[in-house]
């Protein structure tokens, strides 16, 4: 063999193993960003949707659906109402830590 075949054959090796570096740790990086985002539903996720990408996606909608909610927070009286009219046992407390 030639030494450019050689060469050529070692630098498509070197650049075809970079690619699959780079999308292994792409990979793990984003499922540490999605598991440090949604802590342990992340991983009840990934494991009823069978693999990574799917549970991602279903993140994502989850995501997607919670911003079109109108989410906003209770005034002290209307809150404090609240958890006079439906007692959960323990919330009371948890959530006076929120304050």
């Amino acid at each position: 063999m030639d030494t450019k075949y050689i060469i050529v054959l070692v630098v498509l090796v070197l650049v075809i193993l970079g690619v699959i570096l780079v999308s292994i740790f792409t990979r793990r990086q984003r499922s540490k960003r999605y598991s440090d985002k949604y802590g342990p539903d992340y991983g009840h996720t990934v494991k009823t949707m069978g693999n990574e990408k799917k549970a991602q996606t279903e993140m994502d909608e989850r995501q997607k659906h919670v911003e079109t909610l109108n989410i906003r927070s209770l005034s002290l009286s209307r809150r404090e109402r609240y958890l006079a009219e439906w007692p959960i046992p323990g919330f009371y407390r948890w959530s006076r830590d929120w304050i």
